[in-house]
């Protein structure tokens, strides 16, 4: 019998979630508190350096290399190939968090698909290469991660429409457009999304549409005239496996940073689990890139 914190391939498993800090700006307390697993979507840690961070970064590559390793050892089949349909993942263990009524502390890991566990962001969609981070570095798991997303990190910045220079603040958008000093460039106006834009997605928070239609509307709103793709994703065996390595790690994450850290010799500076975990699982998803990338270029 699995023990509370052990991934079984046939056994549900019950394990109790850490409780992390982040908010997503203009979600709401609840959605906010749904989603404190997505931590691990920060990209400042996507850069990190061995010298910059020190044993941080060294201990984070140790405990990607123990995590990735496991993940493959455990998925017979990693499915690289184009496929994008039911996975050994989905058939033996279940990610859908349900409470436990004997625990109200912990969740059981349920079985719902890899399409019905993650959304994918449209720009990503659109334009893969541009936007890789979307996939690699967003755990976006519903409609409401999404909105958030596209809210923080794709919004269009302040920019003059007469030399196309784009601005990081709007005092220093407005000091530009004052002077009048800049000629015509003729640049297109920068990616993201417009004023009118943000508020035609606000008013979408109340339609009630199944999340595949919400996501066409959204897409039909920020890509006026493209032909949105159908749903659902994955398309590819890159995105495929990206999804199926982040829901192993919402089953085990506890386990592998708490047995990591006890393995380890003790430190004068003890590390933060959740940065540690984040910058694994950042690590570990770099990884299983490449190796799918390879894997397509040898096949």
């Amino acid at each position: 019998m699995a023990s509370p914190h052990q991934y079984s391939p046939t056994t549900p498993v019950a394990m109790s979630l850490p409780t992390f800090s982040r908010t997503l700006s203009n979600s709401g307390s609840n959605s906010a508190d749904r989603r404190d697993h997505h931590l691990h979507d920060d990209p400042s840690w996507s850069n990190v350096s061995l010298d910059a961070t020190g044993d941080l970064a060294g201990e984070a590559q140790e405990l990607a290399e123990i995590v990735l390793g496991n993940y493959l050892s455990t998925a017979s089949s990693l499915g690289c190939g184009t496929e994008g349909g039911s996975s050994w993942f989905e058939n033996r263990v279940e990610i859908e968090q349900k409470p436990d009524p004997d625990d109200e502390d912990a969740v059981i890991i349920g079985s719902p698909s890899l399409t019905e566990n993650h959304v994918p962001c449209p720009y990503y969609v659109r334009q893969k290469s541009g936007y890789h981070s979307c996939l690699t570095r967003f755990d976006l798991r519903d409609i409401v991660d999404l909105e958030s997303h596209l809210e923080i990190e794709h919004r269009q910045p302040e920019y003059c429409p007469t030399c196309g220079a784009t601005f990081s603040s709007n005092e220093d958008w407005q000091i530009h457009i004052r002077s009048r000093s800049c000629v015509s460039s003729g640049k297109q106006p920068p990616d993201g999304i417009t004023v009118l834009q943000t508020q035609r997605l606000a008013e979408l928070e109340d339609t009630r549409v199944s999340r595949e239609l919400r996501w066409q509307l959204i897409w039909e709103i920020i890509f006026p005239g493209v032909k949105s793709p159908s749903l659902p994703l994955p398309s590819s065996g890159i995105e495929t496996a990206v999804w199926r390595l982040r829901d192993f790690w919402s089953a085990e994450e506890d386990r592998f940073v708490s047995d990591f850290l006890k393995k380890r010799q003790p430190r004068d500076c003890e590390p933060n689990p959740t940065e540690l975990g984040s910058l694994a699982l950042n690590i570990a998803i770099d990884r299983l890139v490449e190796r799918c990338k390879q894997d397509e270029n040898d096949g």
